[in-house]
């Protein structure tokens, strides 16, 4: 009787172990989570090869609010600057440069005078109307060597993947000079979310 107890007792741990059962057995797997795609948090300028008109990054800027200044041609000089800028607003959108900022372009350089002043910065869908301007041009003009003209600046729309391109230009420009508005040329540089 002992014998048939151990020999039954055997034959069904042998048939517990063969499929699967007691403690030993299979385990049921999950697939880990995918990890995190990392989101961009940082606008990114590298300034153009450029030494005439210009936009180059601003110290002033942080990881987030990019502050650009535009240069002038070494050696000119002249009364007032009018450009159209472009940007992908879903990636980058236009910003006052400070928050107390009237408009989204101040004034660096030229002497706007007293009264009603021609300064405009206006956001239309992509773009940036802006135009800065002295009162006539018989004062004296602002010679472009002497630094910053004017600023604009730009915010990163969050949620971007990190390295994403982000397309920027400027899309026209003209200058007053003593002789009247001419077409020039602005160099931009390129920007990238990171």
């Amino acid at each position: 009787m002992k014998r048939y107890t151990f020999l039954a007792g055997t034959g069904l741990m042998l048939a517990l172990m063969a499929c699967g059962g007691g403690g030993g057995g299979s385990t049921t797997t999950s697939t880990p989570p995918a990890p995190a795609t990392p989101t961009a948090s940082t606008l990114t300028y590298t300034d153009p090869a450029s030494s005439g008109w210009r936009f180059v990054k601003d110290a002033s800027s942080t990881s987030s609010h990019l502050v650009l200044n535009l240069m002038g041609p070494s050696g000119s000089t002249g009364h007032g600057v009018a450009f159209t800028l472009n940007v992908d607003q879903t990636k980058a959108t236009w910003a006052k440069v400070q928050v107390a900022d009237t408009e989204y372009v101040k004034n660096v350089a030229y002497n706007l005078g007293t009264g009603s002043q021609f300064y405009k910065g206006k956001v239309q869908g992509n773009n940036l109307l802006a135009g800065v301007f002295q009162k006539g041009v018989g004062g004296a003009a602002v010679a472009y060597s002497s630094g910053v003209l004017a600023r604009v600046a730009l915010d990163i729309v969050p949620g971007q993947a990190v390295n994403t391109a982000i397309p920027i230009g400027v899309s026209g420009s003209q200058e007053l000079t003593g002789s009247g508005m001419g077409v020039i040329t602005i160099a931009m540089g390129t920007l990238t979310a990171q």
